[in-house]
């Protein structure tokens, strides 16, 4: 099931809060961030020396009161669990006790109280970003109790990051066979079209162009902009989407909005039950424009590997782009029948993108010429990465684009890194203790955490900041459990990670599948099951949840581009 993503953080708001303006700088085609060389406190309690790790007795975990990133810290950026404080407890301290040994191997003065006023919850911080030696830990508080235990090492994301990419093959191949090769049916004319293959969008088995545009495009981004950090095989994965959007394409031009049933079929063992007849909706033109700029910019992508494979996908992308230079009004698709729910406003920004990503693929100047005639419009604005509104992955590809006009490059790179100052405040502030860069948490709250992410380490690209990276990673952190809940929104990554997602495939086998990211808390709770109105809180782990508790293509897309970038930070 489907709703429409929201804007959950002004960029307006985010401004405000920003210290300095950045530097102007014209980017270049960026290589991995290094690493930094000390470590974040300024004054580091003392690491125990091998001969005083007193031993501890570790009981259960209190998975709601010390919380931590279940998956791990990078050794040398910030590691901060928090401490959830009632009214008795008196802790002052915390250990951090390996888990082999049982010893204490780092002890320090928890932070200050702070009262989140999302969750009510008071809180304290446990920093021991100075404790760097690799391992699993657990991170203790005396009168309290323990957290889940947590890896510390510099591969801590890394089969994350492969497992989260591999869950889009996976969902696929274990998908009913009715899914995988049926057929649809044009809904006005009755014609017969293959659309076989791709990636079921979620939960259900339905396939829609404006989550898969966007879900290739932070994956293509990633390609785009880390080469060398990507798996060898993630073309691979990545084709399997392309060849169906393919197939969604008209002979002249025009894109077919999704392929689905009618309805959403039940969630049932073993069954090939996928709602029926197979659909297909609404040639429209902000899909067009979205498989113009998916396209155009996968066929850099393919170039080396597969150049004839790269020329197919760039003649795909000019016969749309030919098509919206026909169809030069929006055709909007109805949402009429269907399920699924994407319901476009204009294309402008949609055309937009795929004009910027023609112009950094062709190096056709008139594509540049629609780029810069549709900024001198409008002032550059980063934004969330979004399917509604697509101008920040536009922005993006006019920033790294070496054909691009120098200054209009230099003023949407300066606007990304005004972004990232206001975000990394927003982030950062004293009374954000879970560190979050979600102020509202609605529908897909975990996928906007994580696009901000993206945008802060495509920022960290522009100009490096230890700062825009620990931010990235505080909004991983969070996924991860360290949140209100305690909860790892991602299956079978943490002790207390998702158990029941809203997934037909899952739930007809039997099984999870690791490194499947669900949406997270959302406080309008349109499933009638997920707690309304309760922020962080707002987040039920059972099957009929699909408000909260629901995958997308969407949102791991995000999650396979940060846990990628910061494996090799």
């Amino acid at each position: 099931m489907r709703l429409p993503s929201i804007l959950l953080l002004s960029p307006a708001l985010i401004a405000l809060l920003a210290l300095a303006a950045c530097q102007q700088t014209t980017p270049t085609k960026p290589v991995a961030a290094p690493s930094p060389t000390t470590t974040p406190n300024e004054t580091p309690a003392p690491q125990l020396a091998s001969n005083e790790h007193p031993l501890v007795t570790l009981g259960p975990a209190a998975d709601q009161a010390v919380l931590v990133d279940q998956v791990g810290y990078l050794p040398t950026y910030p590691k901060i669990g928090l401490v959830v404080i009632d009214q008795n407890a008196s802790a002052e301290t915390f250990q951090i006790v390996g888990m082999a040994s049982s010893r204490s191997v780092f002890e320090a003065q928890l932070g200050p109280a702070v009262r989140d006023p999302d969750t009510g919850k008071t809180v304290r911080q446990a920093d021991f970003s100075a404790f760097t030696e690799a391992g699993s830990y657990t991170l203790v508080v005396p009168g309290v109790g323990r957290s889940p235990q947590f890896r510390i090492g510099n591969d801590v994301y890394a089969q994350l990051g492969r497992e989260a990419l591999d869950s889009y093959e996976q969902l696929a191949v274990l998908a009913p066979e009715a899914w995988q090769t049926a057929t649809a049916k044009e809904r006005q004319s009755g014609q017969t079209i293959d659309v076989a293959g791709g990636w079921p969008d979620a939960g259900d088995y339905g396939r829609y162009m404006p989550s898969a545009g966007t879900a290739l495009g932070t994956l293509l981004l990633l390609n785009d902009l880390f080469p060398e950090q990507v798996q060898a095989d993630s073309l691979q994965v990545l084709k399997r989407e392309l060849d169906w959007m393919l197939k969604m394409q008209r002979s002249d031009g025009a894109v077919y909005h999704k392929a689905t049933p009618l309805q959403f079929g039940g969630f049932d063992r073993n069954s090939d039950n996928t709602g029926g007849q197979l659909y297909v909706f609404d040639a429209n033109t902000p899909d067009a424009a979205v498989f113009a700029a998916i396209t155009a910019e996968a066929s850099r992508a393919y170039r080396a590997s597969d150049p004839a494979y790269a020329a197919r996908l760039l003649a795909a992308a000019l016969k749309s782009w030919g098509y919206l230079s026909q169809q030069t009004k929006p055709l909007l698709p109805s949402e009429v029948e269907g399920t699924g729910g994407y319901v476009y406003g204009s294309d402008s920004s949609q055309r937009f993108w795929a004009a910027a990503e023609l112009y950094e693929t062709t190096g056709d100047a008139s594509y540049g010429e629609y780029v810069g005639d549709y900024l001198a419009k409008r002032s550059p604005s980063i934004g969330v990465l979004d399917w509604n509104n697509t101008d920040t992955y536009g922005l993006l590809s006019v920033t790294f684009n070496k054909a691009a006009d120098e200054a209009l490059r230099a003023k949407v790179a300066d606007g990304l890194l005004q972004w990232a100052d206001g975000m990394t405040t927003s982030i950062t502030t004293p009374i954000n203790p879970f560190a979050t860069s979600v102020s509202h948490f609605r529908w897909a709250s975990n996928k906007t955490a994580l696009n901000n992410a993206v945008l802060l380490l495509v920022a960290n690209q522009v100009t490096p900041s230890q700062r825009y990276v620990a931010a990235a990673l505080d909004q991983l952190h969070f996924v991860l459990g360290r949140n209100a809940l305690g909860k790892s929104f991602v299956t079978d990554y943490g002790e207390n990670s998702v158990k029941s997602p809203h997934n037909r495939t899952m739930f007809s086998i039997g099984r999870l599948l690791p490194g499947v990211m669900v949406g997270g808390p959302n406080a309008d709770g349109q499933d009638g099951v997920t707690p309304k109105a309760e922020g962080q809180l707002s987040y039920v782990d059972e099957v009929t949840a699909y408000a909260s508790n629901e995958n997308s293509v969407e949102y791991n897309a995000p999650l396979v581009f940060v846990t990628t970038v910061l494996s090799q930070a």
